[in-house]
């Protein structure tokens, strides 16, 4: 009950802070909030303090996902955004099994070019965000707004660095159609081949110091399944909802199998 009245208090002062109050006029040189806008909006208001803290709670609080319907042939956590279409071939109470077929993403690099700019206290996530966000906001040769889509997936690239400050990662928007080329030469088009993933889903926010000892969890269950990953290609973290959400939350950590045929043993301890 205590929790359940925590929570709520949270989502009012959330939502006080976040939206506009009546006839506030936003700053000299700041743009109205729009659909075109908001998620950039959003990561800049989570940045006080408070939301901080906030986050760790409810996560901590509200962190289990594992059920999800089908809803016009795309998963319900996909919301209105399109996102990436795949086929469940087991699960268990763990995790799932699912193949992805070929799709494009448009991607940037967050700590490969970055490393100086972590030194001097930059945020590389937040500059890849908005790298690729100005991309689908226009910044492309067609200049051309794209509909923003679902998960934002961050790429580490190698399961040993997942504990090192200073670890090679990429971020990608999937892309439901042909899409234009970047006008950034950070930013590039890319098409993913046919892959199976072990899929953890969870709710909360993808907060570094929970989603690390997530990632170590999950490998050592895969692991007690006798199920071997692709530790070459490292994992990915998929977050599929605007910052300011607050109830169902869903978030996903994917490894993929080191077993790329059909198995039907891919969920069965052996």
């Amino acid at each position: 009950m205590l929790k359940n009245i925590f929570f709520i208090l949270a989502l009012m002062i959330g939502s006080y802070l976040c939206n506009p109050k009546p006839g506030e006029e936003p700053a000299k040189g700041e743009k109205k909030a729009g659909k075109e806008n908001d998620y950039a909006a959003e990561m800049e208001a989570m940045k006080q303090p408070i939301f901080s803290h906030m986050m760790k709670l409810l996560t901590t609080m509200y962190d289990t996902k594992t059920e999800y319907k089908m809803e016009g042939g795309k998963p319900d956590f996909c919301g209105d955004h399109e996102c990436p279409k795949y086929e469940v071939l087991c699960k268990n109470e763990f995790y799932e099994v699912r193949k992805y077929p070929p799709a494009k993403w448009v991607e940037t690099d967050i700590c490969k070019k970055d490393h100086k700019e972590i030194e001097m206290g930059g945020n590389p996530i937040e500059k890849a965000f908005h790298r690729l966000y100005g991309y689908i906001s226009g910044k492309n040769d067609k200049k051309e707004k794209i509909e923003m889509t679902v998960p934002v997936l961050v790429h580490v690239k190698n399961m040993k660095e997942v504990d090192h400050d200073k670890k090679e990662m990429e971020m990608k928007f999937y892309l439901a159609k042909d899409a234009p080329k970047p006008e950034n030469p950070d930013v590039k088009i890319v098409e993913s081949k046919e892959v199976v993933f072990y899929v953890k889903m969870f709710g909360g926010w993808v907060l570094d110091s929970l989603w690390k000892p997530k990632t170590h969890k999950f490998h050592k269950i895969l692991t007690s399944f006798n199920q071997k990953v692709d530790e070459e290609f490292g994992v990915l973290g998929a977050t599929y909802d605007k910052p300011s959400k607050f109830l169902n939350r869903h978030n996903e950590i994917l490894m993929k199998a080191a077993d790329q045929k059909e198995n039907a043993k891919y969920c069965k301890m052996e």
